[in-house]
């Protein structure tokens, strides 16, 4: 019975070992914004997805999520979601 309990505390200390090293949190302070940074939503003018205006990019009156939708913007190019085939 001893040995039982062993292996489950061994597996359950092993799974929380690997979790750990799996998924490390980030640094403090990562995701908060810092003091004077706007946190009103903001629409992309690419996608239209809502994100807070310290998590994206401004250009002006241009608000992007991601450079990358910056670039495709300014490229002319129009934003096709993902759509699942079935």
């Amino acid at each position: 019975m001893l040995s039982v309990i062993f292996v489950f505390v061994m597996i359950i200390l092993c799974m929380w070992v690997f979790g750990r090293l799996m998924y490390p949190r980030p640094p403090k302070g990562y995701i908060l914004p810092k003091e004077g940074e706007s946190t009103e939503l903001r629409e992309c003018h690419f996608c239209k997805h809502k994100l807070e205006e310290y998590r994206g990019i401004m250009e002006g009156e241009l608000f992007f999520c991601n450079d990358e939708h910056q670039a495709q913007f300014h490229a002319g190019k129009i934003y096709q979601p993902y759509q699942e085939k079935l």
